[in-house]
């Protein structure tokens, strides 16, 4: 593990030198197994394959720990990788490292970020970053569970975008089988009661109109500018009703572009369309 976290210099020619491997190992991989006579070298094909394993490592290693929110019921903090320098790092496809410790009532991060005046995304090299909308929104179906409250904070990008992790917490934590996938993923990977791995494709809407949910007490904030360190007083009037921003799925890729994909609407998706 790396003792420092990348700085924007290093993490821009960590991702070159990813986007370099990846396109050799293509190549490589093409030309081996194109050929007319004898078998593919397999060693050659394998030696690329590693360089791009190494790039990924270091990326990985390199992402930095950030504070996302505070517990509500234990106050403990709850720290998570983030890449802050873009939506081009592979963080925004679901590499989010080693899982980090979190206290027991923790059950997910969501997230949005508000990219507003900023310089225009990049895609990642290689598939989509999926970032969310552009302001928060909660999962009426995951709040609607015993004892589940959502915690809003802030997190500034190196860009001049702002991110909202949107961290959800529980006393009593419900079930893995009630709950749903993590930030930028599009899948939820967890293990039943019973032991049994588990994949879904959840759809649960979302509803971008949190005040009545502020008033039931299932959303609290952290405060502005406490480096999601303290929680502010539920009766406060809460800075995240009603802001500005695409209220949509954003999905950004290099080939793509920018593109709006709607909104959750409850049917059952296709993994493979």
């Amino acid at each position: 593990m790396s003792a420092q976290p990348f700085s924007k210099d290093l993490r821009a020619d960590i991702i070159r030198r990813a986007t370099e491997a990846d396109a050799d190992y293509n190549r490589i991989r093409t030309e081996e197994y194109a050929k007319s006579s004898g078998a593919p070298d397999k060693a050659r094909i394998r030696a690329a394959r590693d360089v791009v394993q190494q790039t990924s490592q270091l990326y990985e290693q390199g992402l930095p720990r950030v504070r996302m929110s505070t517990c509500p019921f234990c106050v403990q903090p709850f720290e998570h990788s983030f890449d802050p320098f873009g939506v081009d790092g592979a963080w925004w496809t679901g590499l989010h490292g080693p899982a980090v410790p979190a206290c027991p009532h923790y059950c997910f991060l969501r997230g949005a970020v508000h990219f507003g005046n900023g310089p225009a995304p990049r895609g990642p090299h290689r598939g989509s970053a999926f970032p969310g909308p552009e302001v928060p929104y909660v999962i009426p179906k995951q709040l609607q569970l015993p004892g589940i409250v959502a915690v809003i904070g802030e997190l500034d990008m190196e860009p001049g975008w702002r991110a909202f992790p949107i961290c959800y917490f529980a006393d009593p934590r419900p079930a893995a089988e009630a709950l749903t996938y993590d930030w930028t993923l599009t899948s939820y990977s967890y293990v039943r009661s019973t032991g049994e791995p588990e994949m879904s494709y959840p759809n649960d809407p979302w509803d971008f109109e949190l005040e009545p949910w502020v008033f039931q007490g299932k959303v609290l904030w952290c405060v502005p500018g406490s480096n999601n360190a303290r929680l502010a007083k539920p009766r406060g009037p809460c800075p995240y009703l009603g802001l500005p921003g695409i209220r949509e799925s954003i999905e950004i890729g290099e080939q793509i572009g920018f593109k709006t994909r709607g909104t959750p609407d409850g049917t059952m998706r296709n993994p493979f369309e």
